[in-house]
């Protein structure tokens, strides 16, 4: 019992050890104030019933340091019921251009809403070079111009991090650091060409070098763009995709719990299907990092003793490996903010990732976005 927890435990510091480094590696040096972008953007965003996200979004894009006419915004509407529609005509900017999915679609039945719009959009695109947001974000004044820079430098699939604001509540707290710790598992993927990750609130590309028909694997599953499409793109070249983490994107944390846990069991079902190889051998180390802790808790009704003892030495070296990667993470992606609520998420942690990778793998069908999807 005791040597097989200091064996977990070795091979939990070494992964937080990756993590680290290949965040290191990296950074990316910033753009030279001389650099002229010589190439288009096409923004797209799909958008349902985001009447009280989206104008702070589209400003955020349009307040973007890049030339006026180098790059359009196209949203399209997932048949919303509110009033999304309206706010994005009231502002005059002939940049940005509405699709309805409703047009695209007709009566035919899909799962795969967005997907759907994704590729309306792509038909839609007068630009080669494409970057997407979700429409409750705010993107920082450099998305555009240091994704132009990756471009022009050989790049052709970027991704890069997202991060939570304002973050005020346990709930908030949480997932800022459950997002901190996949950023750092998205980043230490596409660096080592191992495993590839990818959040479809961040994410660019070469649109000729996408796959002639994207997403044709994965059109039966609702969610999943971003990881299927990278994943698509690496086949193709892995050379070519990087993780660009200068360019941290903000978006709204959830407020319900339940809410919360729906997201967390879409993400993990559509990575499920990924979880191969590299990736496969790479997340043992995780799960059973934490499912250890419950094993030693059992163990109590065998021998109390010696089950205290190794509980307790396995948590407390565990939570500062945990503290080293997450206060790293923090400084890295919001150095104004100082972490809250360590000990209390480090308690939830355990059950919760354990939790959510069972429920996502007996989970057929979920909520979201007021309509029931597979």
């Amino acid at each position: 019992m005791v040597l097989f927890s200091i064996a977990i435990l070795i091979s939990y510091v070494w992964l937080i050890k990756e993590l680290m480094l290949q965040w290191e590696k990296s950074k990316a040096n910033k753009v030279s104030f001389n650099f002229i972008p010589n190439l288009s953007i096409s923004v797209i965003i799909i958008a349902r019933n985001e009447e009280n996200n989206i104008i702070p979004c589209i400003q955020s894009i349009l307040k973007n340091d890049f030339p006026y006419h180098h790059f359009e915004i196209i949203i399209v509407d997932d048949h919303s019921e509110d009033s999304t529609i309206l706010k994005i005509k009231s502002i005059r900017d002939e940049r940005i251009k509405i699709l309805s999915l409703e047009d695209y679609t007709g009566e035919k039945k899909i799962n795969a809403f967005k997907k759907a719009g994704i590729k309306y959009a792509l038909e839609n695109a007068k630009y080669n070079y494409i970057l997407h947001t979700d429409a409750d974000c705010i993107v920082p004044n450099n998305w555009l111009k240091k994704t132009a820079f990756n471009f022009q430098n050989g790049i052709n699939f970027q991704a890069a991090p997202i991060t939570y604001y304002p973050v005020t509540t346990f709930l908030h707290w949480f997932q800022q650091l459950d997002m901190y710790t996949l950023m750092a598992s998205t980043n230490a993927g596409i660096q080592s060409k191992n495993w590839y990750l990818a959040n479809g609130a961040n994410l660019a590309y070469h649109k000729p070098s996408l796959p002639a028909n994207i997403y044709s694997e994965s059109d039966k599953h609702a969610s999943g763009d971003d990881v299927y499409l990278i994943n698509q793109m690496a086949k193709i070249n892995e050379n070519t995709i990087h993780f660009e983490p200068d360019i941290i994107i903000k978006t709204k944390p959830i407020n319900k719990i339940q809410k919360f846990l729906n997201q967390r069991i879409r993400w993990a079902g559509k990575n499920k299907n990924l979880a191969k190889g590299k990736m496969k051998n790479i997340l043992v180390i995780p799960v059973l990092t934490n499912l250890w802790v419950f094993i030693l808790i059992a163990y109590f009704f065998i021998d109390p003793q010696l089950a205290i003892s190794c509980l307790l030495f396995f948590v407390m070296i565990k939570w500062m490996i945990d503290y080293l990667l997450l206060n790293y993470m923090q400084k890295e992606l919001n150095p104004t903010q100082k972490n809250k609520y360590f000990m209390l998420s480090s308690f939830c942690y355990p059950a919760y990732i354990i939790g959510i990778g069972i429920v996502s793998f007996l989970t057929k069908s979920y909520v979201w976005k007021s309509r029931r999807v597979k």
